[in-house]
């Protein structure tokens, strides 16, 4: 039973130095701009650190089995964003795997025949 009684009066003291640790915190005004400023800094310095590693105008290309409405609106508006250029439309996988082996492309958008289907719930 002593082993229980041990635990317990060490979580109390835990909570103790805790809320004592908080208090002083919370009333020195040093320590509390302190967090203020990191707060309000430390997002928009680690933004400014990573925004050059993402990556622009990555060129794509499309298969598109599908060839519906919702898939030409896709890519439109993909080919619209500043990470992607749609750089070509090819008709099956093994042109897309071949350009992409010779480098001329970074990743290939695929859409499956039954696209428009099964993105409209029709399972």
């Amino acid at each position: 039973m002593s082993i229980f009684r041990n635990i317990i009066n060490w979580t109390i003291d835990v909570f103790r130095v805790w809320k004592r640790e908080l208090n002083l915190a919370f009333h020195d005004q040093a320590v509390i701009i302190f967090f203020l400023v990191l707060c309000a800094t430390y997002p928009v310095l680690y933004s400014l650190i990573y925004n050059t590693e993402v990556a622009h105008d990555m060129k794509v290309v499309v298969v598109d089995d599908n060839r519906s409405h919702l898939t030409r609106d896709f890519v439109r508006q993909l080919d619209a964003t500043p990470e992607v250029c749609v750089m070509d439309y090819v008709s099956n996988m093994q042109d897309a795997r071949r350009l992409m082996n010779e480098h001329e492309c970074y990743g290939i958008v695929y859409f499956p025949a039954d696209f428009t289907r099964e993105a409209l719930g029709g399972g």
